[in-house]
């Protein structure tokens, strides 16, 4: 809930460049570009398997993509909750559930990771 009412108002946010780019790209090259990231040299077809996902499901509606980001930040915040808590449990501290739960929300609410939230297919 804590997220929705952090990026909330950003729903309606435009692509970043990248996204753009990799819309282009799948419609001009379609699914086999995915095997060569589309000629970025790099590791990106994650990036774009997840991107054509998204595009399949949502086209270019930016509800759709709010919410599946935001789902997405959320499980990770979660993961990352449970990371934590593990870990200081495996080296015995104190206060894990505190612990973990002030990283995950911070992790839930910095503005470094929100690019991939507000970004929409409203283009």
């Amino acid at each position: 809930m804590l997220l929705l009412l952090l990026y909330g108002p950003a729903r309606e946010a435009m692509l970043i460049d990248d996204g753009v780019n990799g819309l282009y790209d799948l419609k001009h090259q379609g699914w086999h570009g995915l095997l060569n990231a589309y000629q970025f040299d790099s590791l990106y077809q994650g990036y774009y398997l997840l991107l054509h996902l998204a595009y399949s499901l949502f086209g270019m509606h930016a509800t759709g993509w709010f919410l599946f980001f935001s789902a997405m930040h959320a499980f990770n915040t979660v993961c990352l909750y449970q990371l934590c808590k593990n870990l200081l449990e495996l080296y015995k501290a104190e206060h894990t559930s505190g612990i973990a739960r002030v990283a995950a929300i911070l992790f839930l609410c910095c503005p470094l990771l929100e690019e991939n939230i507000i970004w929409a297919a409203t283009t």
